[in-house]
């Protein structure tokens, strides 16, 4: 059984074209939204985990083959991680500057020049930490706000996603690289208010005063 959980719409879509996705678990918040849309559609069977729900429990007894994870706030355990066959994250940071539950806002309030997307191999429960697979780096741009600088790092995920997929298709796996995390890489989630100041900015130049970014 092939297994997506998250958010992320542009990941489905393309895992389902050249895989096939068995099932989709999506958490019940409005970030879900595309992704539900997606599955009530097509009638592709859907699992909604509330605030107190585990995909763990759905999935207990399941043999999975493939799972995708993106943009999914859920810690998977190891006893999970060990069921499946291979588990791929897509973390919408990059990855050896920027861990953590809200990589993009931490990085534009942390001053960093990059965003990116990071496929990496989830093989273990430490918070993004598995081998890198395949990276996408972009210019963070400070002239404009947050939703265009998460537009044009979303519109790398199906690029990204087939070049992987079409690797796991032909070969059963994925090429798998070691790193090295960044001192202070790892950034807490963001309270509401912060989020909601990154969001709101008309100019994330804004949110330092006129500063320049570093």
């Amino acid at each position: 059984m092939n297994v997506f959980m998250g958010a992320y719409v542009e990941v489905l879509e393309v895992a389902d074209a050249l895989l096939g996705v068995d099932l989709v678990i999506v958490e019940d918040k409005p970030a879900s939204q595309q992704a539900r849309e997606y599955c009530t559609n097509r009638s592709k069977r859907m699992e909604v985990l509330g605030p107190e729900d585990s995909p763990h429990d759905l999935l207990d007894g399941v043999e999975m083959g493939l799972a995708l994870v993106a943009s999914f706030a859920h810690i998977l355990c190891n006893e999970f991680i060990r069921r499946a066959g291979l588990i791929l994250n897509f973390h919408p940071g990059v990855i050896e500057m920027c861990r953590g539950r809200h990589p993009l806002p931490c990085a534009i309030l942390a001053r960093h020049a990059l965003m990116g997307v990071t496929c990496h191999v989830i093989d273990s429960e430490a918070v993004d930490a598995g081998p890198i697979v395949a990276q996408v780096r972009l210019p963070i741009n400070y002239a404009k706000d947050y939703r265009y600088n998460d537009r044009r790092l979303r519109s790398t995920l199906p690029g990204l996603t087939e070049s992987v997929l079409k690797e796991y298709l032909q070969t059963g796996e994925v090429t798998r690289s070691t790193w090295k995390a960044a001192p202070e890489s790892y950034f807490p989630a963001l309270s509401a208010h912060d989020l909601e100041r990154v969001c709101s900015a008309r100019r994330l130049m804004d949110l330092f005063e006129g500063a320049k970014p570093a």
